[in-house]
């Protein structure tokens, strides 16, 4: 099992990058990568405080106070 892994993952462990030009596209894509994902991230998180930090408790509210 292990030496199936140890193959797969041969061609990708000698793989070497040959120019900085190559190097810095790379890690510039990364960089876009993460900065997406921790702005999509930072938008989850607010619409789910909107959600449940502030609509669902005034939807209760209003249930209650329907109620009363």
């Amino acid at each position: 099992m292990i030496q199936i892994i140890i193959e797969a993952v041969k061609p990708i462990a000698d793989a070497s990058v040959n120019n900085t030009s190559d190097t810095l596209e790379i890690l510039s894509k990364v960089n876009e990568f993460y900065d997406s994902s921790w702005t999509k991230l930072i938008s989850v998180l607010a619409g789910s405080f909107t959600i449940f930090g502030v609509i669902v408790p005034l939807f209760i509210q209003h249930l209650t106070l329907k109620a009363s």
